[in-house]
């Protein structure tokens, strides 16, 4: 996180948070609380690890994912997407990546600064910010 955190220092980041053990969803569902928005994010957005949607289909995701998922209830509308991608945003992952709000018009820059870094990590726009509705996040 310390070369995206470089690359982050030149851009105006409303928020920015780590991504820990409640998921990518437990702490967009946090960001959106404390800013009094709704989150809409695109699942097929998220970047993956490559075989991660395959273990996902199968089952195979750990127990907190369930406990993060308790939690955001009555929070997401799923929008109806596929039970493996909602199970793989809740994964309880630690030392997971940047996730961080910045306003449209420095996206196309912020994405070319990442690119020119060379993280070696993915990096994708995963959704916008909406204002507030009845869920804090909605899924798409």
């Amino acid at each position: 996180n310390k070369k995206a955190k470089e690359v982050l220092d030149g851009y105006p980041v409303h928020a920015c948070t780590d991504i820990t053990g409640f998921g990518l969803l437990g702490h967009c569902m946090e960001m959106a609380k404390a800013s009094q928005v709704t989150f809409s994010l695109n699942v097929r957005d998220v970047a993956y690890f490559d075989d991660a949607v395959s273990y996902a289909r199968m089952g195979l995701v750990p127990a907190g994912t369930y406990r993060n998922r308790g939690y955001a209830d009555g929070k997401v509308d799923d929008g109806g997407v596929e039970e493996h991608f909602t199970d793989l945003l809740f994964d309880p992952q630690t030392s997971g990546g940047l996730l961080f709000s910045i306003e449209p018009q420095y996206m196309e820059a912020v994405m070319e600064s990442f690119e020119r870094k060379q993280l070696g990590t993915k990096v994708s726009v995963i959704g916008t910010v909406a204002e507030k509705s009845d869920r804090l996040i909605q899924l798409h």
